[in-house]
């Protein structure tokens, strides 16, 4: 593979220029914002929407730098777009997608428009090993590849600063229960970020409920990532879509509508099973609803399309805050997951896994408010 200081290297001025404007290409979406006129704004978007308003394809995924030729090691220098003091110009940005990313709180500044940010006692490679926000972003600076999901949500509009914070360290998160379970399949992971963000939707799990869950047995660890790998013992795990179904709304103003075939006890009772610590649920929840707000036709769940639908055609109306559909999760039925006793395999003591030091008061802070409404 070609290293990521060989592509400074190696690098001209016309390959920079189609960079840039590849990133600036509009992306083919039903928007809500251009789309009909009275549509509200993306729930986590807090701020005015970039160019013209309609999401756009950020394309310089792990491509060569912009117009920093050399990434200090020790200390990162960016330039803030006018007015945006958390968000840095792409032109100044190791990698264009870096720009869908808000700045580290590390980050400081001798004049106005220029900021620079430490990462030389960075020292960890991997994102899952990242204990806070400013550690995730310098490993992206250093050439991890961004999420699409994260692109998308960034480009339909600026989320607020620190719940996109949230969402990154639920993204880790994933990240590291993954790296836990080797062998469990790709599509495991966007099946349980979409039951997550379909409780909340339901009114089943918030942060308040989750919290009485969890000082009901206050004796019991949290976080029991070895017992990840039941989801794959479901029923309808077998299925492409692991018993998930997406239906394009009715409008362009209406979510996705989610139907699956596990019940609200199968889910709830998996997520006991993990015994989630809130810290870990609220960041996994942020990033559920990112992962939810950007799915497209092409992929939204599985490797199933939608029919009749261009593959990146996404829909940006709420979903988390959105009213509840009737039957999203399916009948009861006897000997659920909930119910099964754990296999002895899966018995291992729980692994503490609260990745930051940020104060407790994180953990009990609601998601915000949003008016109305990642691929990972």
């Amino acid at each position: 593979m070609i290293s990521s200081m060989q592509r400074r290297n190696h690098i001209n001025t016309s390959e920079w220029k189609n960079s840039v404007r590849n990133a600036l290409h509009p992306r083919r979406v039903l928007d809500p914002h251009t789309a009909v006129a009275n549509a509200q704004p993306p729930p986590i978007a807090a701020g005015p929407s970039q160019g013209s308003g309609k999401p756009t394809r950020c394309r310089g995924r792990g491509a060569p730098p912009t117009a920093s030729p050399e990434l200090d090691p020790q200390e990162i220098r960016v330039l803030t777009r006018h007015g945006q003091q958390d968000w840095a110009t792409c032109e100044s940005l190791p990698y264009l997608a870096m720009q869908c990313l808000p700045l580290p709180s590390t980050r400081w500044s001798s004049r106005p428009g220029e900021v620079f940010i430490p990462a030389g006692h960075i020292t960890i490679q991997l994102l899952e090993e990242a204990s806070n926000y400013d550690e995730a972003w310098a490993i992206f600076a250093r050439g991890r590849t961004i999420p699409e999901a994260f692109e998308r949500v960034h480009w339909a509009g600026l989320p607020q600063v620190d719940y996109f914070h949230k969402a990154v360290m639920g993204y880790a998160l994933t990240c590291r229960i993954l790296s836990a379970h080797p062998s469990i399949s790709r599509h495991v992971m966007p099946v349980f970020l979409t039951l997550l963000a379909t409780l909340q939707r339901q009114g089943v799990l918030t942060s308040n409920i989750w919290q009485e869950i969890l000082r009901a047995n206050s004796q019991l660890l949290v976080n029991n990532w070895g017992q990840f790998n039941r989801i794959s013992r479901h029923p309808v795990a077998s299925q492409a879509t692991f018993g998930i179904s997406f239906s394009p709304p009715r409008t362009l103003t209406e979510p996705w509508e989610v139907r699956t075939q596990w019940t609200s006890d199968e889910a709830m009772g998996f997520l006991m099973t993990l015994r989630l610590s809130l810290r870990s649920i609220n960041r996994l929840m942020a990033f559920a609803d990112i992962h939810m707000h950007s799915r497209v036709a092409g992929s939204p769940i599985g490797s199933v399309a939608i029919p009749n639908l261009p593959g990146d055609h996404m829909f940006l109306a709420p979903y988390v805050n959105a009213a509840p559909i009737q039957g999203t999760f399916g009948e009861p039925r006897p000997n659920t997951l909930a119910s099964e006793p754990p296999a002895a395999s899966d018995t291992a003591a729980p692994v503490q896994m609260d990745m930051d030091d940020e104060q407790t008061q994180d953990d009990t802070t609601p998601r915000p408010s949003m008016s109305s409404d990642a691929r990972s």
